[in-house]
């Protein structure tokens, strides 16, 4: 019998071998297949992508896209024109993306960075920070615009990032030093403190429910959550409380 299959197109396809570990034959890539046994020279040709550019280089691309999604923000914010929704979730996956290569870069690095290494990627997070400050504005400028079950959505496509964001920072947990780590530590926490306001936002606190739809509300809702206590942004509002 020949070790080919029609599958019903008229032409053969070769049928996956068997694993060479498990001798069972996987129908697609599946996780808990152990990949057969690799020598050095095969793994070296993966090599550059464990170098310290390509890691930098990543977050780096990670950023710029930031900058692609805060564009198309923009431009739905100004026309809530479907094709501008659109474009919004190509570009939302394509950051994503790239935020999953760079967690897999850090992964595939497997000793530690240097002191010197640390303090680029140290510096590659405060750049991250600083484009997800300003994206997550651009969520903020919009929430006017959309009725609490579009909000609620919107939140739970920014809680999902985030929990890939978390991945990415886990990555790297005890593979910085010094200076470097330091840095980083102290950009993800504030970039973390900026997801879970923003989410809250839009989505409540903790513990809320999915609004039902309101037809009387038409395409737009008001901006009813309440910001957590002692966020940057609720704590002019608290101190002119306080004053008066």
């Amino acid at each position: 019998m020949s070790n080919t299959s029609t599958h019903g197109y008229g032409y053969d396809f070769p049928e996956t071998p068997p694993n060479p570990t498990t001798g069972r034959i996987a129908v697609a890539p599946v996780h808990h297949e152990p990949p057969p046994p690799a020598t050095v020279q095969q793994l070296s040709r993966f090599g550059p992508r464990w170098n310290i550019r390509d890691v930098c280089q990543q977050i780096a691309q990670y950023t710029l896209e930031m900058g692609i999604v805060e564009g198309t923000t923009d431009e739905w914010q100004r026309t809530q024109d479907p094709e501008a929704d659109f474009t919004f979730h190509c570009a939302l996956d394509i950051m994503a993306a790239s935020l999953f290569r760079a967690k897999q870069l850090v992964l595939r690095h497997r000793r530690g960075f240097s002191e010197a290494e640390s303090i680029l990627i140290g510096k590659e997070i405060k750049n991250v920070d600083w484009g997800m400050t300003h994206l997550l504005y651009s969520f903020v400028a919009i929430r006017h615009l959309e009725t609490p079950t579009m909000a609620w959505n919107v939140g739970t496509g920014i809680e999902r990032h985030w929990f890939l964001f978390k991945t990415f920072q886990a990555a790297l947990e005890g593979k910085l030093v010094g200076e470097g780590k330091e840095e980083a530590d102290k950009y993800f926490a504030k970039t973390n403190k900026y997801f879970e306001e923003v989410i809250i936002l839009f989505k409540g606190p903790p513990g809320s429910k999915r609004p039902e739809e309101d037809p009387t509300l038409g395409s737009f809702a008001e901006i009813n959550e309440p910001l957590p206590a002692g966020s940057a942004a609720a704590q002019p509002a608290e101190a002119e409380k306080v004053a008066s």
